[in-house]
């Protein structure tokens, strides 16, 4: 009897370590590999990823070698590595980075892919001064693309919107609000693509010039 109240005892405890809000990304030094660690800073997640996100809930991206995963906060698989970049993953949702950016679900299938996903880029337009965007990776020249678009009117506004895309990607903020924005603004987010779609259409039968100039304007 007294076994088997120990063994419910070690099993609650595991349950409460393996919760994603107790779980941390950690660097392990000797084999240069992060894992997760609990709140007594022990590895409960192994340290085999060479990149890892935030667990902002109860799933999380990881990259192995040059591709990424996603992993439950139990260590294991939902998806293997098989994705040139996925954002933090939220609501049971996550972006992806390819050639088109994929809006997808947790069971795999894409709700929405277009040359970008949109989001709450009035909202995001802050990132330059937010700490955890100063980690990533190519922060400094997204900055400086940023900085050559102001004042002036892009052509093919899509590209900008992108930006946002790879920061929404690159970070649990955004990644988190650019989610919520698309899950709770089904058609706006419908509509949004569509007429960049017919707007893309219009350029490349000539009715338009680059930067929207023409009979119709198409833009948000």
């Amino acid at each position: 009897m007294k076994i088997l109240f120990l063994v419910s005892v070690l099993s609650a405890f595991n349950g409460i370590s393996q919760n994603w809000q107790y779980l941390t990304p950690k660097l392990d030094t000797l084999s240069g590999k992060y894992g997760f660690t609990d709140t007594t800073n022990s590895f409960v997640i192994k340290p085999t990823f060479d990149e890892v996100r935030n667990f902002v809930s109860e799933y999380t991206s990881v990259r192995v070698d040059t591709l990424w995963g996603v992993i439950d906060q139990t260590g294991s698989y939902i998806f293997t590595p098989n994705f040139s970049k996925l954002s933090v993953v939220y609501r049971d949702h996550f972006i992806e980075d390819g050639k088109n950016m994929k809006f997808r679900s947790i069971k795999g299938n894409i709700l929405y892919e277009y040359l970008f996903i949109p989001g709450p880029f009035d909202e995001m337009k802050d990132f330059q001064n937010d700490p955890e965007f100063a980690t990533m990776q190519d922060s400094q020249l997204i900055i400086r693309i940023m900085q050559m678009y102001e004042g002036h009117a892009p052509c093919h506004y899509y590209e900008m919107n992108r930006i946002f895309n790879h920061v929404a990607i690159g970070t649990s903020k955004y990644g988190k609000m650019t989610i919520d924005f698309v899950l709770d603004n089904p058609q706006k987010v419908i509509t949004w693509i569509k007429n960049d779609k017919k707007y893309e259409t219009d350029f490349a039968n000539g009715k338009i010039d680059c930067c929207g100039h023409g009979p119709v304007w198409y833009g948000e």
